[in-house]
């Protein structure tokens, strides 16, 4: 038996880039197609611009997946990681309890 496929991507964090973003729902379930669930995914993006130092520059939701264009105000390789830890995880819970 195979293991599930991992993606394989490089990233860089370069001070002073935009940073494309693309995230994938729970196996591309097009639950972005619910408007309460979209306002919660909206609010921790605001969210996580403001506790990240980020700028929101551009977005796109699609019924299963999300692109997000943003800009960190900070020189911090970890700011990526913590703005999409700061976006999925707190959308997810609220997801699973609705």
């Amino acid at each position: 038996m195979r293991p599930p496929h991992q993606k394989q991507v490089k990233h860089f964090h370069d001070p002073g880039d935009l940073h494309e973003l693309t995230f994938s729902t729970y196996r591309r379930q097009p639950f972005l197609t619910n408007d309460l669930w979209q306002s919660w995914l909206a609010e921790h993006i605001d969210q996580a611009c403001e506790s990240q130092r980020s700028r929101l520059i551009a977005f796109v939701f699609m019924p299963e997946h999300v692109h997000l264009l943003i800009l960190p105000e900070q020189p911090d390789p970890k700011t990526i990681s913590r703005f999409l830890a700061g976006v999925k995880r707190p959308v997810s819970v609220k997801v699973k309890q609705a």
